[in-house]
């Protein structure tokens, strides 16, 4: 099909018609409701199930512990004075003159006994917190009563060596760990950030198989929904089969994206309402935590190369899409193409979750270059320093190649099989298909 005014008007026809097709079909419309309802509710319910498991429970504004003893056999004393505001204050505390093998004599059911002794065959400090079996407040009391403890002897050590408030705080200030290879140090100034790394690709081939399950399967049933009705007949004979093949790809493409701007609009605007009278601040941690806030500051060419590796996978596993639906006559015949194309997806992705954990340029390069895992992984290894600019664009050229092929592919075998009734045409049988005569274009 040469590129011409005549064959770009007839494929804008065939987007236009499919697009309100997808608009119009009521099982579109439904799950197009129920997923935007779930997104305008999912920052407000994901904020109250936050709340109710944030580590406030483990120290609860009400503590139901009425007393708790202490028998500290160290050298540290124990000082319990607690401000007003805390939930500790009205609580008890009281030197014990009995031990671990006594307490559930001596306490009662609403209060706990604390034993604190230097363990000599493990060379360290315990504390054993202990409460009756049936007690009177629940066990999250007794995990609260046990990180104060740890906190209240912590400082207490730190005291004995007149350790002022400023030195404690900067003890007390908690840390975390990071370990790399010389090599990786030496090329990354500091080396690669192995965590936002794993976000970074984690959340991209998610992308990808959401677009390649949701792009699949409106295509394949656009395909076979358009034979059953005869519209296919009527549009073959003004347009090239590769105008409709391409019209009907792209078609989809702008509806999934438009359905996920809306998907994303509807998340933005839940946001917004609800901190006007949430408490949103358990989601914005956990953001933080797992490292989404710093993907998504990567800078304006990581987005520019992520956008462009997406919308080049997007093509692959819809042209395959289109591929598999045209060997289809019935919508029985769905399923099984779908799990074709998704079976291919899923190698790409299984296979592409070991590039993270090769630090190497060779294994980055190979990985890059191979068109069905290149798809997940050139643009964040480019994104993260190990691939060129040029294994990049390399990587792009072998995608752009095999999506040239295959939309050629695709045009032969759906003008071969748009009239087809009968059972699902095989992969072999296909290639036979396409070569018994060459469409133009």
């Amino acid at each position: 099909m040469s590129l011409n005014r005549e064959n770009l008007r007839s494929t804008g026809k065939v987007i236009h018609f499919t697009f309100q097709r997808l608009l119009k079909n009521k099982a579109n419309i439904i799950l197009s409701v129920i997923l935007i309802v779930a997104a305008l509710v999912s920052i407000p319910i994901v904020s109250i199930i936050m709340k109710d498991s944030s580590p406030e429970v483990i120290v609860p504004s009400d503590i139901a512990i009425s007393g708790v003893w202490i028998n500290n056999q160290t050298e540290y004393p124990i000082s319990h004075n607690f401000e007003s505001e805390s939930p500790w204050y009205g609580v008890e505390f009281h030197i014990a003159d009995f031990g671990a093998g006594e307490y559930d004599q001596r306490i009662n059911r609403d209060e706990a006994f604390v034993d604190i002794y230097f363990d000599s065959a493990q060379q360290t400090y315990a504390i054993k917190v202990y409460a009756l079996s049936e007690t009177l407040f629940a066990p999250s009391d007794l995990v609260s009563l046990s990180y104060l403890m740890q906190d209240l002897f912590e400082r207490s050590r730190l005291e004995s060596h007149n350790v002022s408030d400023e030195q404690m705080a900067e003890a007390l200030m908690g840390y975390y760990t990071n370990t790399m290879t010389e090599k990786t140090f030496l090329d990354k100034d500091g080396g690669r950030d192995t965590e936002l790394r794993f976000v970074v690709q984690y959340v991209y081939s998610i992308a990808i198989l959401i677009l390649g399950l949701f792009s699949t399967a409106y295509i394949i049933r656009a395909i076979i929904e358009e034979k059953g009705s005869n519209i296919v007949e009527l549009l073959m004979v003004s347009v090239k089969p590769l105008a409709v093949i391409t019209g009907k790809i792209i078609a989809v493409m702008l509806y999934i994206f438009a359905f996920f701007m809306v998907l994303i609009a509807s998340i933005v605007i839940s946001w917004f309402i609800s901190s006007s009278f949430l408490d949103t601040s358990g989601i914005s941690s956990m953001i933080n935590d797992i490292g989404i806030s710093s993907a998504m500051s990567l800078g304006p060419e990581s987005a520019f190369v992520l956008l462009v590796s997406l919308l080049l996978a997007y093509l692959m596993i819809a042209i395959m899409g289109g591929i598999s639906g045209s060997a289809c006559s019935s919508m029985e015949d769905m399923e099984s193409a779908q799990l074709s194309v998704v079976f291919i997806i899923l190698v790409g992705y299984i296979l592409s979750s070991l590039a993270p954990f090769f630090d190497s340029t060779p294994a980055s390069v190979l990985f890059a270059i191979i068109p069905i895992i290149s798809m997940f992984t050139a643009p964040i290894s480019y994104v993260f320093g190990d691939i060129s600019s040029g294994v990049l664009l390399l990587s792009w050229a072998f995608q752009t190649l095999i999506i040239i092929y295959l939309s050629l592919f695709c045009s032969r075998v759906y003008s071969e099989l748009f009239i087809y009734k009968g059972n699902r045409i095989k992969f072999i049988e296909l290639v036979s298909l396409s070569r018994r005569k060459k469409v133009d274009g």
